[in-house]
């Protein structure tokens, strides 16, 4: 089974890998439009620091999306730890606004959902393509062994 399962992924893409990432990447747009909306939070320089980090998710997320689709297993780790990182981002920017009463319970509420998504998704997305870069990696090793193609 692992052998047919290489064959094939020497031709087709990672997809699954791929969408999950521009899934996440789409779950923190939504937190963005939810935390930038608001017309109750204050500038300061956290906002500047999220929208600073967002960008570099965004670029971050499309990249490793691109490279998880052609297996690459250096990238899952980087996935795993953005993925770690939008859960942690929770804690920051957005309890922030909620704990000085800058954000109502239901936008935070849905921040917290929406960046729990956006981090497990990538770590499902990391896992995936760890997984098949482990087989599809395998499979090229037995080919040389067997002297093929």
């Amino acid at each position: 089974m692992a052998r047919l399962n290489g064959e094939r992924m020497r031709y087709q893409n990672n997809i699954a890998s791929f969408w999950l990432c521009i899934l996440s990447i789409l779950f923190n747009v939504v937190c963005i439009f939810l935390i930038n909306e608001n017309r109750k939070i204050m500038p300061d320089y956290y906002i500047g620091i999220d929208i600073v980090y967002n960008i570099v998710f965004m670029i971050l997320g499309f990249m490793g999306a691109e490279k998880s689709k052609t297996y690459n297993k250096s990238w899952s780790y980087i996935l795993a730890i953005m993925g770690a990182i939008q859960v942690l981002r929770i804690f920051i920017v957005p309890l922030r606004f909620y704990l000085f009463g800058q954000l109502k319970i239901i936008i935070f509420l849905l921040i917290f959902m929406f960046y729990s998504l956006s981090g497990l998704v990538l770590i499902i997305s990391a896992i995936l393509c760890y997984t098949r870069s482990t087989i599809l990696r395998e499979y090229l090793k037995y080919l040389i062994l067997q002297g093929e193609d």
